[in-house]
């Protein structure tokens, strides 16, 4: 069928119509949008992939804090230990196990606390005063308080029966002060080190002096022993997958970070 509009160029009338060249409307491409079903199927997609990510971005972040905690940590050990030989006095690596106001700092809360001097002088009543200000670990992270039976299992101590040998921070009440602070009565768990740089727990008897930080939370309330529960974090079997490990080592107070 012709195109009424079409007209063939002459030498007359050389140029050719645009309107006589345009598409047939019945044959232009539609545009039409994406169906309801197209919809859904994208959005279920979406979900699926959220809900697959989410986990591991909570695992990942876990791991980071506990990480990130386990350096702190391991920094404040070897500065209590470089402040006593520096000063020539004895110190404590502490970590609060008890607070008469603050709530949520038991085995999360630690620092650095020396002997001091103006007690022999009368002049302080307290025997130890803080030499650091104080760090408190992730949210997610916390000190392990009972001697843990889940480091028996890990690969280093396959390789290495030595790394779990020693004394658990925790287990010995003999290593336990308290003192005032800032206006707020602590109760603190030491590590100390003497002038020689070596390290030393009351109530211990091996090379190690083992501390354990895991990823979880202190749960409210006590055990039915009085003693605090830990929650952990994507815990298998009631124990966690994710912890570290920092040995102290008493004769030369350096420190080593074990790793599962």
């Amino acid at each position: 069928m012709e195109n009424p509009d079409f007209r063939a160029p002459t030498m007359e009338n050389p140029v050719v119509s645009v309107k006589s060249l345009a598409i047939p409307r019945a044959t232009r491409l539609s545009t039409g949008g994406f169906t309801l079903m197209e919809i859904l199927v994208v959005l279920a997609v979406i979900a699926i992939l959220i809900a697959l990510t989410v986990p591991t971005l909570s695992s990942l972040s876990g791991s980071t804090s506990l990480a990130t905690g386990t350096r702190q940590v391991s920094n404040y050990l070897t500065l209590a230990r470089t402040e006593a030989i520096k000063r020539h006095t004895v110190t404590r690596f502490v970590v609060v196990t008890g607070a008469s106001e603050t709530e949520d700092v038991s085995y999360r809360r630690y620092g650095i606390w020396e002997w001091n001097p103006e007690y022999e002088d009368g002049e302080d009543p307290r025997r130890w005063r803080p030499l650091s200000s104080w760090q408190d670990l992730p949210l997610d992270a916390v000190f392990e308080p009972d001697p843990p039976t889940y480091i028996r299992d890990s690969i280093y101590a396959e390789k290495d029966g030595a790394s779990i040998r020693g004394d658990f921070f925790f287990q010995d009440e003999a290593n336990v002060f308290e003192e005032m602070t800032g206006g707020e009565e602590f109760k603190m768990q030491y590590i100390e080190f003497t002038p020689s740089g070596a390290a030393r727990q009351r109530g211990g008897t091996e090379r190690n002096i083992m501390v354990v930080l895991t990823a979880g939370i202190i749960a409210p309330g006590e055990s039915d022993e009085g003693e605090p529960t830990i929650v952990y974090k994507n815990a298998e079997e009631g124990s966690p997958n994710n912890w570290a490990q920092i040995n102290v080592d008493t004769l030369t107070g350096r420190v080593r970070i074990y790793r599962p």
